[in-house]
């Protein structure tokens, strides 16, 4: 058996990947000419929207054009007005309505199979092989576009893979920063009065939405839910719901209005990083001051030792992430070299950055409009140089928050420590 036959009977076993001349996915039509079928082109854009709760709740639109508009409806004014008897005053309004533009960037997503696996799976007896390496291909490809969705950032260069997933579009954290309602917490700590002063922010005629929502990380939601079970204060009172919060996977919906999960809120942000006073080595670390950060980023946010700390080697990029602070000195030290064979004892070629602050926000998820071009174009060919075969897949796509105004943005709140834990 050739490699082109055993490929095309691992591939078509299940009927999932089937062998076609052309090369192009319309989900618009089962005419299509490419390798994969109608149903799995809804099935990945199903998986991608699935891979998280959030991505579930946001608007998707498909649209047929790389580019375009897409009407919105924002009628933030009365169509009702008094008429008195036998009155045949006219009450007319205009919907108001606005187009936005939408331009979906190109993104390509590829996974390969060497023979050598090929051959094995099959001698294995492994009959769900291409079916795994599709969902587990898919469960990324999920995974890549909630990020891209949440941290794209067009400034980004093209340093990293991350950077290169992001810099396409800009996503829901850019579009936020400055068009909506947004509050600078400057690095003060959780606590359970934060959800009650967000829902204070937004603005009157959004508030009663019902389908508002916490959207926070998971490091958010323990807090939270630690917080409800007294554990840490003085009386230690207990209560059947603290009881829950402490031993269960209860969701507690704070203030009434449910929460999701979104993992790709960042939970290691923090100020703009800055370049450290000084640099030495330290046996086998490194050793900073971080004087340059006061007053400008902790005049009121002491580090104390429960901070995380940042450090980076500029020119490798290569980061280590400390707890450990001593807030006299204003020292940390880091357990590695950052790579370094020599180690670099120039300030500027590092930076150190508070790393424990989050976002939350509180929106209605459908005010967040992801946008697919319908064409999805899909490859497969067997790459002899290196002896294996290539799966390639291509696809648009564009973020859009059509009202920023309907957002409430809490930025730079701090999540310490639940508890401080020292071993025996």
């Amino acid at each position: 058996m050739t490699n082109e036959q055993m490929f095309i009977e691992w591939a078509n076993k299940h009927g999932i990947i089937q062998k076609a001349e052309g090369g192009i996915i319309d989900i618009s039509t089962v005419n299509f000419g490419g390798i994969i079928p109608v149903p799995l082109v809804e099935q990945l854009i199903s998986l991608t929207r699935t891979q998280s709760q959030w991505m579930g709740s946001i608007d998707t639109r498909i649209r047929t054009r790389q580019s375009g508009q897409i009407p919105v409806v924002d009628w933030n004014e009365p169509a009702t007005e008094y008429v008195g008897r036998n009155d045949g005053t006219k009450v007319t309004t205009n919907p108001p309505t606005k187009m936005l533009p939408y331009n979906c960037k190109k993104f390509k997503s590829e996974f390969y199979v060497t023979t050598e696996e090929l051959r094995e799976a099959i001698q294995g007896g492994i009959e769900n092989f291409e079916q795994k390496m599709t969902e587990d291909w898919a469960t990324q490809l999920g995974n890549d576009v909630a990020t891209f969705v949440m941290q794209g950032d067009t400034s980004l260069n093209t340093s990293t893979r991350m950077n290169r997933l992001l810099r396409a579009v800009n996503g829901v954290d850019i579009q936020t920063a400055s068009l909506a309602n947004v509050f600078n917490a400057a690095g003060a700590k959780f606590g359970q009065g934060i959800f009650g002063a967000m829902l204070d922010y937004m603005p009157d005629r959004f508030a009663n939405d019902g389908g508002l929502r916490w959207l926070f990380n998971r490091r958010v939601n323990t807090q939270w839910h630690n917080s409800l079970t007294n554990v840490n204060t003085t009386e230690r009172m207990r209560s059947t719901l603290g009881d829950q919060a402490l031993t269960t996977e209860i969701m507690v919906p704070p203030l009434g209005i449910s929460q999701l999960i979104v993992p790709q809120i960042q939970a290691n942000k923090g100020p703009v990083a800055l370049n450290p006073t000084s640099a030495a080595v330290s046996g086998n670390g490194i050793v900073f001051v971080l004087t340059t950060m006061i007053p400008s980023q902790i005049a009121t946010v002491a580090l104390g030792v429960n901070r995380k700390i940042r450090i980076t080697y500029l020119p490798s990029g290569l980061s280590e992430t400390i707890k450990a602070v001593d807030n006299t000195t204003l020292q940390v030290t880091t357990v590695g070299k950052l790579g370094q064979s020599t180690v670099s004892t120039t300030a500027t070629d590092y930076t150190v950055q508070i790393a424990d602050e989050t976002d939350l926000y509180l929106a209605n998820p459908k005010g967040i409009v992801l946008v697919y071009c319908n064409e999805w174009r899909t490859y497969r060919e067997f790459n002899k140089d290196f002896d294996r075969f290539e799966v390639t897949t291509y696809f648009e796509s564009d973020v859009i928050v059509p009202i920023p105004e309907t957002i409430v943005k809490f930025t730079r709140v701090q999540i310490p420590a639940i508890e401080t834990w020292t071993a025996a």
